[in-house]
């Protein structure tokens, strides 16, 4: 959303990360708290790719009519694969532009990682996930990355909550 959509938000805003309130980013977006590196998207890069997967479910047992349709995603056990494949490639958004319109960029594309970050988060999922992953720079050493996804609010009434210290992760259920 463009900031002329909060103008009230001003006064909640400043120039310093770790006492502002309200603040802006991007889609895809970097943040960093408690020296936690953070990665977010919006769930746009997720829903796109799976709009072009055949679906894992037996023949006849379930009728859809727009199997283009990403909410109603029942015929998917699980996103997992596809949120850590994402990390593995250090490619966030493999569809764009091709699919999932962004940007142009001439001399780099923004969505090819340079870093693993310590938390992969995807936003607007169908269900909440999350999984530990282990992955292995040139040198051979470990980097562990935290993935989950967050639930659409409005249909599960869940939330997603992160311990920066451990990286564990749990969804509540606050309304139905």
């Amino acid at each position: 959303f463009h900031k002329s959509f909060f103008p009230q938000c001003k006064q909640y805003s400043s120039q310093s990360p770790q006492s502002s309130h309200f603040q802006l980013v991007t889609n895809p977006t970097w943040l960093e708290m408690d020296n936690v590196r953070m990665l977010g998207t919006s769930g746009e890069n997720i829903n796109d790719v799976f709009k072009y997967l055949i679906p894992n479910i037996e023949s006849g047992e379930i009728e859809f009519e727009d199997s283009c349709c990403c909410k109603n995603e029942i015929i998917y056990q699980s996103r997992m694969k596809m949120y850590e494949t994402s990390i593995l490639w250090q490619n966030i958004v493999p569809t764009s532009p091709d699919t999932l319109w962004c940007y142009p960029f001439e001399s780099e594309d923004p969505f090819t990682l340079t870093e693993t970050p310590h938390v992969y988060f995807i936003g607007n999922q169908p269900s909440f996930e999350t999984k530990m992953v282990e992955l292995y720079n040139k040198n051979g050493d470990t980097i562990k990355t935290r993935i989950f996804s967050i639930p659409v609010f409005k249909e599960t009434g869940e939330i997603v909550l992160l311990d920066t210290d451990t990286l564990d992760c749990s969804s509540i259920k606050i309304c139905d």
